[in-house]
């Protein structure tokens, strides 16, 4: 288990800060943030205090920035049609 956990704690504005979702085997979910660069295989579960390990689960494609998806749809409206 990684003991070095980031939840609670600054990070650079730059780095990419995605929730994760982890899984006790007691108490069940648990979603934690982490860096992208620094995301643990397994943490300590808020719960028991036992491991919580990561699940793989699909990205979550709507949670874009305004600005991006603003751009998509103005280029999805005056693109020519096909």
């Amino acid at each position: 288990m990684n003991q070095d956990s980031y939840v609670g704690k600054d990070f650079e504005k730059s780095d990419p800060v995605p929730t994760y979702v982890y899984q006790c085997a007691t108490c069940g979910d648990t979603e934690q943030d982490f860096p992208m660069s620094r995301k643990p295989e397994s943490v300590a579960c808020p719960d028991c205090q036992g491991t919580a390990d990561y699940a793989f689960t699909s990205p979550h494609l709507g949670a874009g920035s305004g600005t991006a998806f603003g751009s998509f749809d103005a280029t999805t409206k005056t693109a020519e049609p096909t």
